[in-house]
């Protein structure tokens, strides 16, 4: 009988649980939550931190 190793990515932001081959993954090779969007990866904080900061019209950036 054979063995089918199965890997699982289980998101940090909302718990899903999925097959590792069935979601999708950006241009690094990072997985992306397909229930919440949640990206992973050294950058993820960053991009969620300017798009927190980011105003109605996009731009990200403070008044002097």
């Amino acid at each position: 009988m054979g063995f089918e190793w199965v890997a699982y990515f289980e998101c940090s932001a909302c718990g899903t649980a999925e097959r590792a081959d069935v979601i999708e993954y950006d241009c690094f090779g990072y997985a992306v939550c397909p229930a919440c969007g949640h990206e992973t990866g050294p950058l993820a904080s960053a991009n969620a931190n300017s798009n927190v900061n980011a105003s109605a019209d996009g731009d990200s950036r403070t008044a002097p």
